[in-house]
């Protein structure tokens, strides 16, 4: 008789082994109906259970299409569509507000210009917006619940207002008075007889009340009044008497051969006369 350990089938069981999620190696033990835990050790498990065990499995191994999908659809929010009709991109206005028009879809979303609500009937807005001098942008957003918000711009200029011309002066109407030009008439003189006269020099006479001094200076007085190129004619002079030590005055009349010149005044009582050719005034 052999002696030694027999062991039995029924003696060797083993321990039931704690359940774990299997991973992607365990995918052929599971598909045969079983899960190993050890070598050595073997589990039976349900069949049903073996299959959610394997579709997780292949889930997870990427292996099946559409795990952790939702079945329904994201249908995105339709936009508010906003158009602006007035005024025109660009546009110049000299008013210091413009009224913005435009029509907006869908015809009960609610419009801002620049912030501000404009009225908005049938699809169409309406406000009035201020203008500063320069460029301005308009902007205008459309909105309504569940939509995306639509918008749209214009930007318009308003010029720099230009200084008004100053009111002219009121100027007082001036009156020109022309006077008419006032001719002074040398009465012609007259010569006077020379009843007794004497010779101061070959050229020069006075009468016999006139000392040659005065007549000399009668005789330069009258050439002062001429020249070569104008010539001499009759005219009235002043002339110093060294004996009277004052000026007399003369008129002087002349033929163009003879010039005499008599005395006039208060003083000429009587008359000095001087008498001399007008070659020597010529020569002198």
């Amino acid at each position: 008789m052999k002696t030694g350990i027999v062991e039995s089938d029924a003696e060797t069981k083993p321990a039931p082994a704690r359940h774990e999620l299997i991973n992607n190696s365990d995918y052929g033990n599971a598909k045969r109906g079983r899960t190993s835990t050890s070598p050595n050790t073997t589990e039976r498990i349900p069949m049903k259970k073996a299959i959610t065990l394997i579709l997780s499995a292949a889930c997870m191994a990427g292996l099946l299409a559409g795990c952790g999908t939702s079945a329904s659809t994201h249908v995105s929010d339709p936009a508010i569509s906003v158009s602006i009709t007035a005024p025109s991109n660009g546009q110049a206005i000299k008013a210091n507000a413009v009224v913005v028009r435009g029509t907006v879809t869908p015809t009960n979303a609610s419009v801002l210009v620049d912030g501000q609500p404009a009225v908005v009937g049938n699809g169409v807005f309406t406000a009035s917006i201020t203008l500063s001098t320069g460029s301005t942008t308009i902007d205008v957003i459309g909105s309504e619940a569940g939509d995306t918000p639509g918008s749209a711009s214009v930007t318009v200029t308003r010029p720099a207002a230009s200084k008004p011309n100053p009111a002219p002066t009121p100027t007082t109407p001036t009156t020109t008075v022309v006077q008419p030009p006032v001719t002074i008439t040398q009465p012609t003189p007259t010569p006077t007889p020379v009843t007794s006269m004497k010779y101061c020099d070959q050229n020069i006479q006075a009468d016999t009340s006139t000392t040659c001094g005065l007549a000399d200076n009668v005789f330069t007085a009258y050439w002062s009044t001429g020249s070569s190129d104008t010539g001499w004619g009759s005219t009235t002079i002043s002339a110093w008497s060294d004996a009277s030590q004052q000026s007399f005055d003369f008129s002087c009349f002349t033929d163009q051969t003879t010039v005499t010149c008599t005395q006039f005044g208060a003083d000429a009582n009587p008359p000095s006369v001087a008498t001399f050719p007008m070659s020597a005034v010529q020569a002198y």
